[in-house]
């Protein structure tokens, strides 16, 4: 199946690369957040001393809903500070994979109404594209540090009727080398 796909799209190898430049980049965007602006990352690292490690996995699990939240910049602060490095990556991993199985479920919920609201027609042509590539979606997007779509492929897995258990490990796999991929920056940075 994965022999199929890299069949079919020849410019992965490009992507990938590309990729790669949009991660290198958005840690360098991100670095210079913090240098111009040093409020943002002091008010968010004095949230998470006062609230502690449950405090962390509040946030994370919140910005793994569908909202406009940067996980991926409150695991970087709080990589910054905290000492037990490998309990922030697996309370990371758990509270992303939490919050993406609650963004599944509730579009899963929501199913009928989407479809009336966007009409069958449109409903039908997104639904076919997900069936093709959404297990490809979730877990390279999944790795992907600073890919805000991420919440909208788990909504999508959801709306789409996605394999729930095909989308669970997706998710963790993807999560997993998400955070692992950031902290290795972080570390040789």
């Amino acid at each position: 199946m994965l022999k199929e796909f890299v069949k079919k799209n020849k410019t992965l190898a490009s992507d990938v690369g590309w990729g790669f430049l949009l991660l290198v980049g958005s840690l360098i965007v991100l670095f210079l957040l913090f240098a111009f602006f040093p409020n943002v990352k002091a008010d968010l690292k004095s949230y998470l001393e006062g609230h502690g490690l449950f405090g962390y996995f509040s946030v994370m699990t919140f910005g793994s809903l569908p909202v406009p939240f940067p996980i991926d910049a409150v695991f970087i602060t709080a990589f910054s500070f905290y000492s037990q490095k490998w309990s922030l990556i697996g309370l990371s991993i758990l509270a992303s994979t939490i919050g993406s199985v609650a963004s599944f479920w509730i579009a899963w919920s929501l199913k009928e109404k989407v479809q009336k609201f966007t009409g069958h027609r449109f409903f039908v042509t997104i639904k076919r594209y997900f069936e093709d590539y959404g297990d490809y979606a979730v877990l390279l997007i999944g790795i992907i540090p600073f890919a805000a779509v991420f919440d909208v492929v788990c909504f999508f897995a959801g709306l789409f009727d996605m394999d729930s258990w095909r989308f669970l490990v997706g998710v963790i796999v993807g999560r997993t080398l998400h955070f692992l991929l950031i902290a290795f920056i972080l570390s040789v940075i």
